[in-house]
């Protein structure tokens, strides 16, 4: 049997109806007070270069292809950079703060 091909898709999560979405133990999650913040982040996340990296890095024949180990391996501080967020820019700046993200250099 052939292994389906395996994507990771991120999405942004914010209010319905004025209350918060709650997921459960099975996503990872980042928070963001700003959601210009949280669009960069998607945007970078979501990007052919990340997708193309995590492709590479995962082990497709293993129970949980996306891991928490996995994901602490992108920095998501470097990839908000590259996406255009700057300290000047306060819509983007706390993106850049890497108090913020799960995932470490």
């Amino acid at each position: 049997m052939r292994n389906p091909i395996i994507t990771v898709n991120f999405i942004l999560v914010s209010q319905h109806g004025g209350k918060p979405i709650i997921v459960d133990d099975t996503c990872y999650q980042l928070d963001f007070d700003n959601p210009t913040e949280a669009a960069k982040a998607y945007e970078a996340l979501n990007s052919t270069e990340i997708q193309s990296l995590l492709k590479a890095l995962m082990f497709k024949d293993a129970k949980r292809v996306v891991t928490k180990n996995l994901l602490m391996r992108l920095d998501l501080t470097r990839i908000c950079r590259e996406k255009g967020a700057t300290e000047a820019n306060p819509a983007t700046k706390d993106c850049l703060n890497p108090q913020l993200s799960l995932f470490e250099k």
